[in-house]
């Protein structure tokens, strides 16, 4: 009857001793900061859309305005970029 030894065990209270501790009003002192109003003051900041630097604008589906001086004919892609950018392997010059 090694296993009703095992009920014996629940004399041990020692975890309704840790309950105790939450007395410890120490969380509340951690409300406390919220006069610490410096985040409020950072989502002022999205206000402004300054992209980061290596952002690249999205590309325009306009078409490219054509420049006599490219050898290749300007096709315009659904991208919006011209295919002499994509490969200009298939570009013919005039």
């Amino acid at each position: 009857p090694d296993k009703p030894d095992k009920p014996d065990k629940p004399d041990k209270p020692d975890k309704p001793d840790k309950p105790d501790k939450p007395d410890k009003p120490d969380k509340p002192d951690k409300p406390d900061k919220p006069d610490k109003p410096d985040k409020p003051d950072k989502p002022d900041k999205p206000d402004k859309p300054r992209p980061p630097k290596n952002y690249m604008p999205p590309i325009s589906t306009k078409p490219v305005p054509i420049n006599p001086n490219l050898p290749c004919s300007m096709d315009i892609k659904d991208e919006g970029v011209p295919t002499w950018l994509n490969s200009p392997e298939k570009c013919k010059k005039p």
